[in-house]
């Protein structure tokens, strides 16, 4: 299953389809679409409408069939949904790092400093010392994930950070 959260769009899930937000929609779990993300929808067949990031490796018009280009139709968000006010959207970020004593403690900090539920976490040693960190979380729009990005950022040996894209 490649989906989360269904529901009328309408109805929490922040998303206008194709100009009506009376469409069930999922969202993919590939690439965890959050407030703000531009995004399309998918139509699935008996499932209604997954929504992806534009981004999405999923949605790369290059590699899709033209029967599952056709099934690609406008996705937008909803003003309550980027204004942050409805249900918080799981996030999901890779940060890789120079290994080091404390690093997932300080990684956790700012995570708890800003009331963010951690939802998935794993890490991974590199025979040279490099960590990667792959985490999953809450969070209400990609205004906060940017602020939660630059945040991290800030981290002592810390590498680089990015959104995972499916």
């Amino acid at each position: 299953n490649n989906a989360r959260r269904a529901g009328r769009a309408g109805q929490k899930t922040g998303i206008t389809v194709n100009g009506t937000n009376d469409v069930e929609v999922r969202f993919g779990k590939c690439c965890n679409p959050i407030p703000g993300d531009d995004i399309v929808g998918f139509i699935t067949r008996g499932r209604g409408v997954t929504i992806h990031r534009r981004d999405c490796v999923n949605m790369d018009f290059n590699l899709l069939t033209k029967e599952d280009r056709d099934r690609v139709i406008d996705a937008k968000w909803q003003d309550e949904a980027l204004e942050g006010i409805l249900d918080s959207y799981i996030a999901e970020i890779t940060i890789f790092a120079n290994e080091r004593t404390g690093l997932l403690y300080d990684i956790t900090k700012v995570l708890t400093e800003k009331d963010i539920l951690i939802n998935t976490l794993h890490t991974n040693i590199s025979k040279k010392g490099v960590a990667t960190i792959h985490l999953s979380f809450k969070i209400r729009s990609r205004e906060d994930l940017v602020r939660l990005i630059d945040k991290l950022g800030n981290i002592e040996s810390i590498i680089e950070i990015e959104r995972t894209k499916g």
